[in-house]
């Protein structure tokens, strides 16, 4: 495998860690680049 982008979103999910609350993004896909 080469270079590519990983595509993630947020779609309003939360977690709390070490007392502070982040946003949870999730992987969508890949994509490669065009060379």
């Amino acid at each position: 495998m080469g270079s590519g982008y990983e595509h993630f979103v947020h779609q309003g999910d939360y977690a709390t860690v070490d007392g502070e609350e982040l946003p949870v993004f999730r992987w969508t896909a890949r994509t490669a680049i065009a060379e």
